[in-house]
């Protein structure tokens, strides 16, 4: 059964997601410290990829019903990249529209600098932050371990595990930082609209 969310998820299927998914990963993680048993920790790559992957709809909602809602500041191009569409032409003229996968890197910062369009939105998210590079690089191993070549590619050292578990940190602390700049959007929309009183 997949983990990966609908794009039609509720705020409540959003919830329960984001907390069962940080739970599996947590105790992943744990289980992996206390056993240092090969298996726990592959265990532990695929349960943290899984919120990784899964949440990385959520944000990327999040910023997606922003541009909506301020559609004079994204253009067409950050709409589809935003809906993970590429329109094409076939060969009888007719327009279509295919799926554009967008590496998880490449898409973190296209979010951030999406979300950086809009100057209502005060929470920044720092890329040159070391939990950053180590997203980067158990990108590397997670791929290595979901794809594995040979015996050596199951093979996770302690340095790999320190990366995937810095990755799972630093992108707990982002998918946060991205729906609190969502929230703060929102909000100023609503006080230069009359209908809500800004917060003390």
């Amino acid at each position: 059964m997949s983990t990966k969310p609908s794009a039609a998820a509720s705020p409540k299927d959003q919830g329960y997601f984001f907390v069962l998914a940080v739970q599996d990963a947590s105790s992943c993680l744990d289980e992996a410290d206390r056993t240092q048993l090969p298996r726990y920790q592959r265990s532990a790559v695929r349960a943290v990829f899984a919120f990784i992957d899964g949440c990385h709809e959520f944000v990327r909602g999040y910023v997606k019903d922003q541009a909506k809602i301020f559609r004079h500041s994204y253009s067409v191009s950050d709409i589809a990249v935003l809906s993970e569409e590429s329109p094409y032409v076939d060969e009888r003229g007719n327009v279509k529209v295919r799926r554009l996968r967008v590496p998880l890197v490449t898409s973190i910062k296209a979010l951030v600098k999406l979300l950086e369009k809009n100057n209502d939105a005060s929470h920044t998210v720092d890329l040159t932050h070391p939990g950053f590079a180590a997203l980067s690089r158990a990108v590397e191993v997670r791929n290595r371990i979901v794809h594995p070549k040979s015996t050596e590619d199951l093979e996770l050292s302690i340095s790999d595990m320190q990366d995937v578990k810095a990755a799972f940190y630093w992108y707990l602390s982002f998918a946060l930082r991205m729906s609190h700049a969502t929230n703060e959007v929102l909000e100023a929309l609503l006080v230069k609209a009359g209908t809500h009183k800004a917060p003390d």
